[in-house]
């Protein structure tokens, strides 16, 4: 990409789909976008609506076994979980490449088809249902856009550090099915790095690497107070972006690793962040860009597919969803 086109796209506060760094065990992980552009005093706005459901979770040998085995192995029962999922990001662009995240998420999980033995009447079918906030990222960042190359279009590069605020519900042991809706009130940092090469105009390839290093905290088990520790978090991706090819049209195919490190021994946490577990996902995603000279702060609107190919100790949910965001640039 030459320099003039560079601008042009920055001058329409063209930015790149920023999805969320929050992988957890119950659901496949998610592309977590593009470096950051660098331009001063550029505001995004993003919502993502994402659902799925599976009767299926994976075991320590990777192996596909009933949902139940993982979430409540003392009972024998089929049982489906269902997730729907909503996201907001908002950026704040400073000056010479500083900008500010603020990142926040909500979750409906339900476990349903589930039948357990009544000295009554048999059987009865059971439905757990929570809708819960995640945790809560405020982030601050540093964008570098350089375009001084002599093979390349570009080399982006961002890094982000910041909090992780315990905002989400916590586990209890009596229900199982009631699982935590982020880090089960555990806070920590987030560390995020990401980089993107452009070539020949319209391909963009890039990584990004992520961690959540996650603080111990103090809680009551059998009238005890104990340590909890809850394991690290760690991400990686490779992707391959068709950015622009056809008008608006941009497709994308990635790869990612996820994996969280084991926790405490403890009853109150569930069997996946006891014994940690890990991830690997192909993401498939197609998005349109309606910005333009006229319209520079037209909507852009993405579509994704997220398959789970294999993991230890999860949930086998593959993500279906849409995406919406909107830059705007308040340098004229």
């Amino acid at each position: 990409m030459n320099y003039f086109v560079r601008s042009v796209l920055l001058s329409i506060g063209i930015v790149h789909c920023c999805m969320p760094f929050d992988d957890h065990f119950f659901r496949a992980s998610y592309w977590c976008g593009e470096p950051r552009l660098s331009r001063d005093a550029l505001s995004t706005w993003t919502a993502a609506v994402e659902w799925g459901k599976t009767p299926c979770a994976r075991n320590l040998c990777t192996e596909k076994v009933p949902l139940m085995d993982l979430i409540c192995p003392t009972h024998h029962s089929p049982g489906i979980f269902k997730i729907k999922e909503l996201q907001f990001n908002f950026f704040q662009n400073c000056v010479d490449g500083f900008f500010a995240r603020v990142y926040f998420p909500a979750r409906a999980l339900t476990f349903y088809r589930m039948y357990f033995p009544q000295e009554s009447s048999g059987l009865l079918l059971s439905c757990c249902s929570q809708l819960r906030p995640g945790d809560v990222d405020i982030l601050l960042g540093w964008a570098y856009n350089y375009e001084e190359t002599e093979y390349l279009d570009y080399i982006d590069t961002s890094l982000q550090i910041g909090a992780l605020v315990p905002t989400s519900t916590l586990y209890n042991p009596d229900h199982p099915f009631d699982l935590p809706t982020g880090y089960n009130k555990h806070a920590g940092i987030p560390v995020i790095f990401d980089c993107s090469l452009g070539l020949y105009e319209w391909l963009t390839a890039g990584f990004h690497v992520d961690s959540v290093f996650l603080f111990d905290k103090k809680r009551k088990e059998s009238n005890h107070c104990i340590c909890e520790k809850l394991g690290n978090v760690f991400d990686f991706q490779i992707y391959g972006k068709a950015d622009h090819f056809c008008g608006g049209l941009s497709l994308l195919l990635g790869y990612s690793y996820a994996r969280q490190e084991e926790g405490s021994k403890t009853k109150c946490l569930p069997l996946p962040l006891r014994e940690g577990w890990s991830m690997h996902t192909m993401v498939f995603l197609a998005e349109y860009d309606w910005a333009d000279y006229d319209v520079p702060s037209a909507p852009r609107i993405s579509f994704f597919y997220n398959k789970i190919i294999r993991g230890k100790n999860i949930i086998n949910t593959t993500m279906k969803g849409t995406y919406v965001g909107v830059d705007c640039s308040w340098n004229y």
